[in-house]
């Protein structure tokens, strides 16, 4: 399920180039590394309360601009944390973020996106997988000289299900669910003109609610943290 979840942006991506290519006369294309220092936090109804990290997420980052309104821009994230380091937690996690946006610039200071969000975890006897629709604005806001502060937020309704042991039975068991959220993100940007590439460096706030369908107890998630990506752009 991983592996076609992660080649939905992808062929999403393809599908957009090929839309608005017979109408464009260039592309602007950035290309890049982001890195993501976060902690995570659980809690559940119960009374649970666990955090653990910071840890580091990495991944690559692609954005093609159309047009002076149109854009299209992926991100996707990677890193292990661990729970239970005294033997009464899941231990290593997986965790997976991937965005695939669709932009609008209204003008130079503000556009609305709207897209695909994938989140995912994988342990060692289960996994917890959804994706589903997001919306949200960004801000650019210019300083001085070659830097720009950028914000943005974003709301994100997602339906999944996860793959664990009844904690009873031992069994396996398939629980469906939806979790719905919001993703914030506070950066500081610094363009170096002669290299054409960006440096962002900022903080990101996310967080999820998630109900079971088939479980009494639903949890909450956070994840918080620093970020730090390096962009390449140019046009073809």
């Amino acid at each position: 399920m991983i592996k076609r979840t992660i080649l939905f942006p992808l062929i999403l991506l393809t599908g957009v180039i090929f839309l608005f290519a017979s109408n464009a006369h260039a592309l602007d294309i950035s290309i890049g590394a982001s890195g993501w220092y976060a902690w995570w936090k659980m809690q559940n109804d119960d009374g649970g309360d666990d955090t653990t990290g910071p840890e580091p997420l990495y991944g690559p980052v692609l954005a093609i601009n159309f047009s002076p309104n149109w854009s299209l821009t992926t991100v996707f994230l990677y890193g292990k944390y661990k729970f239970g380091d005294s033997g009464d937690g899941p231990g290593d996690i997986d965790r997976y973020d991937s965005d695939t946006a669709l932009n609008y610039s209204f003008n130079r200071y503000i556009k609305a996106f709207g897209g695909f969000k994938f989140m995912g975890y994988d342990w060692g006897d289960g996994d917890h997988m959804s994706y589903g629709p997001a919306l949200g604005l960004a801000f650019t806001l210019p300083l001085i000289d070659n830097f720009y502060l950028l914000l943005n937020v974003s709301g994100m309704y997602l339906i999944g299900k996860e793959n664990t042991q009844d904690e009873t039975t031992g069994e396996k068991v398939e629980i469906d669910y939806f979790e719905y959220g919001v993703n914030s993100n506070i950066s500081l940007a610094y363009y170096i003109a002669p290299a054409s590439t960006s440096i962002i460096l900022g903080f990101r706030y996310q967080y999820f609610e998630i109900n079971y369908d088939k479980y009494q107890g639903d949890s909450q998630l956070s994840f918080y943290g620093a970020t730090l990506a390096a962009v390449y752009s140019f046009s073809i």
